[in-house]
């Protein structure tokens, strides 16, 4: 039964893995061990929730990180929640991102040790139950190298599995993290590249919204990993160039099976090899009308991730969008990803965000906002524009071609 507390003791020399906190003005740093310590502290202070149901507010912040090593392996159950959102039923305690404890619900107390299961919020805000070794089994975790460790920038939330699972791996693997707050993408970069960071893992919107910037290029990355269900050739394609000698990664997860796939050879979309039956417990598969399904191998039990598909001829399964992003352009169906990734092969092109507008005649028409760095003068734009419409004309359908360009 591992522990985080477990994880920190296992790095006893001198030279410590450390948590960085950074913004602007302020740089502070704690050891793994000033963790554990601190967290060893707090249990003293949670008492009274030994071996009952808690529920953490999280933040990508080193208190929130100490909160969580204080609370596996203290509480019988840890749900872990985003700011603002609504508690779950049935939770004795509920410990704020501010470290507040309050009690929701009478407790008698249980023994210690408890083996803490832990609970996240699915994409349909359910909560899904699961243990420490669960999660340390993913193979972004389950890949970190103690010997030749990475230094993390922490982008996305540790309440959701993508982020979690950085956590989890820095924390198993001894590799420094860096929490850095900044009012821009250029100044968060900036930190990021003073403190060295060699990891980072992020969606691929933000992933476009890095390269806009010429910060980027100054990070000494190892490791870039494209978090989500869609990872688009040209933004992969645009960190390997920036980053020839990094891995670029696509990570594609599910909450719902706590489970993140490692696609690691640079091409969009899922290999055909994790649709091959083997000796998993989960399975992908794609089912009626094209869609992306997870099914567990043991019991029958599927989850719809909603994601509709296309596959090659290798066998490959291209993720061309969500059901719920889908647009009606007189009774024609739209998918807003596809005339992004249509778009984003535009030179020029850092980012696009594909929407609908409401039409009297067809229902809805498509609009794109275009983020053009290079593209600022008026005269710049319309240029850009007419290339624009003239790729458009060449690949995509009448009906998805947008009817609007913005630029910011």
């Amino acid at each position: 039964m591992s522990t985080l507390l477990g994880y920190l003791s296992a790095f006893t020399d001198t030279k410590q893995p450390r948590v960085y906190s950074f913004s602007t003005s302020v740089q502070s740093t704690l050891t793994f061990k000033a963790v554990a310590k601190q967290a060893q502290v707090l249990r003293n202070q949670y008492s009274r929730a030994a071996g009952a149901k808690v529920a953490l507010t999280l933040t990508a912040s080193a208190e929130s990180l100490i909160n969580l090593v204080a609370l596996d392996g203290f509480v019988e159950e840890l749900v872990l929640l985003p700011v603002d959102q609504a508690l779950p039923q049935g939770c004795h305690y509920h410990l704020t991102e501010r470290g507040h404890l309050r009690m929701l619900n009478e407790f008698a107390g249980n023994a210690l040790p408890v083996h803490t299961q832990w609970g996240l919020l699915d994409e349909q805000d359910h909560l899904i139950e699961y243990y420490l070794d669960d999660l340390a089994n993913n193979e972004l975790v389950a890949t970190g190298d103690r010997q030749d460790p990475l230094r993390w920038g922490v982008l996305q939330e540790p309440s959701e599995l993508a982020g979690l699972l950085v956590w989890l791996r820095a924390l198993r693997a001894g590799e420094d993290i860096v929490l850095a707050q900044a009012d821009s993408l250029a100044a968060l970069l900036d930190l990021f590249t003073q403190a060295e960071v060699t990891a980072i893992a992020a969606p691929p919107r933000l992933w476009r919204n890095f390269i806009a910037t010429a910060e980027i290029s100054r990070l000494p990355l190892r490791l870039a990993v494209v978090n989500g269900g869609i990872a688009d050739a040209p933004t992969l394609n645009r960190l390997q160039s920036i980053f020839p000698a990094a891995l670029v990664v696509h990570s594609f997860s599910n909450t719902g099976v706590g489970i993140s796939w490692l696609i690691t050879d640079g091409k969009p979309g899922l290999p055909a090899e994790l649709f091959e039956p083997g000796e998993n417990k989960v399975l992908l598969e794609v089912e009626n009308d094209n869609q992306l399904v997870i099914e567990f191998t043991g019991t029958g039990a599927a989850i719809n991730t909603g994601y509709l598909t296309q596959r090659d001829d290798s066998g490959r399964v291209v993720i061309t969008g969500h059901i719920d992003n889908q647009m009606n352009v007189g009774g024609r169906v739209v998918l807003p990803e596809q005339v992004e990734q249509t778009i984003l092969k535009v030179q020029g092109v850092s980012d696009v965000q594909a929407s609908s507008m409401p039409n009297d005649v067809l229902g809805e028409l498509i609009r794109v906002d275009v983020l053009a760095p290079d593209f600022r003068t008026v005269a710049a734009r319309k240029e850009l524009k007419r290339t624009l419409q003239e790729h458009c004309r060449e690949h995509l359908e009448p009906w998805q071609r947008p009817a609007r360009y913005y630029f910011y």
